[in-house]
């Protein structure tokens, strides 16, 4: 609601709700559920809206589908500033494909989608949330070495270049950079 405070009713407190206080942020990715617009490049990689059910109970989560060239199949939006710290997520769910990478200021990690554990990661932390009916929540925080915010279709723990069926891919929701 609207110019409503947030309450908690944590640490006690006899039944009275306290504020909820949090650090503000900023999405910094736009369009962030609409991976098929134009705001999102898209390497080796089609992308069909609106094609499953989101953690949000709306049919509103997008496929990636890997093309079958021999290479990176990603989608992108170059965000990160050089030398400062972001957290880049995004909900997935396997489709074919069992791991997504996430790739944050030129580090990356790995999350295997398919049995919710966190693979390589190249520096920073990485974690992974079962959201229920097969969504994860991937969630990887690094400093930045470049602009890079990639997320990519992966064949396995730490590959992703490979020739893609054009048919099978993941399905993504809700990206995160901030």
């Amino acid at each position: 609601r609207l110019n409503v405070p947030r309450l908690t009713y944590q640490n006690g407190g006899g039944g009275c709700p306290s504020l909820l206080l949090e650090k503000q942020s900023t999405n910094l990715f736009t369009y962030s559920e609409q991976f098929d617009n134009a705001d999102w490049t898209k390497t080796n990689a089609t992308i069909t809206a609106n094609s499953t059910t989101s953690p949000d109970g709306t049919q509103n989560a997008d496929t990636v589908t890997p093309t079958t060239t021999n290479g990176v199949h990603r989608i992108q939006q170059d965000k990160a500033t050089v030398s400062q710290i972001f957290t880049q997520s995004i909900f997935a769910k396997a489709n074919g494909y069992n791991f997504i990478a996430v790739e944050n200021g030129g580090e990356i990690a790995y999350f295997n989608i398919n049995t919710g554990v966190v693979g390589t990661v190249s520096a920073g932390t990485a974690s992974i949330q079962n959201m229920g009916n097969g969504w994860y929540r991937c969630i990887f925080t690094a400093t930045a070495v470049n602009t890079k915010s990639y997320f990519y279709v992966a064949n396995a723990d730490n590959s992703i270049s490979f020739a893609g069926d054009a048919t099978s891919g993941i399905f993504v929701w809700g990206a995160q950079f901030e």
